[in-house]
């Protein structure tokens, strides 16, 4: 096996080319830098409709996504950030192939942290699938894929139902497509596609992210003390926020079933 796809595995990454990778830092702050780049056929595309577009400027520089941990020593993945001109979005950071539009981190980081919080309750460890926790009681199937959590079996029928899904009578090109800047995305009509466990079964919600705003309720209040770690010289910081989501044009959100 190839050094750089033994750096793409331990990484979580795919379609990406691994340039170096180096430690930085010591002792327990040191972490471990892989400088990498999308492959030829995943360059210059559009974050957000993944169509290959002309390339505008060098954006804000080169910058980094949190990706899996290497062992016990966290990694990151470093790469050029650059945007560029899309016919339908305008001008906009090119897309990777490691993370998606706007995320600080990986895809795989994001989506293993989510199978923990779905799984914390059963014991079970998102990196392996299996239980790791006190024994007893049944031990739980393989890990869902993108969040489906614990009630994963009603979440996957409606995943599936969907996948058959044609965009017209007759034609055999499946409505789910794939999203060309993540292979384990998926998209319907250039739109991304999210699986959630709080989205009742057989139900789809569309919604346009322009008539949607996130509202603070109570602005952000922090609060430092110097006494609770005092076995040593460190500060517990603790910040609280009140906000919600607001949909100020109730119809453009649409329910759509699946029978």
């Amino acid at each position: 096996m190839r050094t750089s796809r033994v750096w793409r595995r331990l990484l979580g990454v795919e379609h990406t080319v691994v340039e170096d990778v180096e430690l930085e830092g010591d002792g327990a702050g040191e972490v471990l830098v892989a400088r990498v780049r999308p492959t030829w056929s995943r360059r210059g595309r559009c974050s957000r409709c993944g169509r290959r577009c002309r390339g505008y400027d060098r954006g804000d520089g080169r910058r980094r996504w949190r990706t899996l941990d290497v062992g016990t020593v966290p990694a990151y993945l470093e790469a050029d950030a650059p945007r560029v001109a899309c016919p339908v979005h305008g001008v906009v950071v090119a897309a990777v192939p490691w993370a998606r539009p706007g995320a600080r981190c990986t895809t795989s980081f994001e989506d293993t942290c989510v199978a923990g919080r779905a799984h914390r309750r059963r014991g079970v460890d998102p990196r392996r699938g299996r239980r790791t926790g006190p024994p007893g009681g049944p031990l739980p199937g393989p890990l869902p894929r993108r969040g489906l959590g614990h009630q994963g079996t009603r979440r996957r029928a409606t995943a599936l139902a969907l996948a058959k899904v044609r965009t017209q009578t007759g034609s055999n090109e499946p409505l789910l497509g794939r999203d060309a800047t993540s292979a384990t995305s998926r998209t319907i009509l250039g739109v991304p596609v999210f699986v959630s466990e709080f989205v009742a079964a057989n139900t789809l919600w569309a919604l346009d992210r322009s008539r949607v705003w996130l509202v603070v309720r109570d602005d952000a209040a922090v609060e430092a003390d110097r006494s609770v770690f005092f076995t040593s010289d460190r500060v517990a910081v603790k910040a609280t926020m009140r906000a919600g989501f607001g949909f100020v044009h109730p119809q453009s959100v649409v329910r759509v079933g699946i029978a």
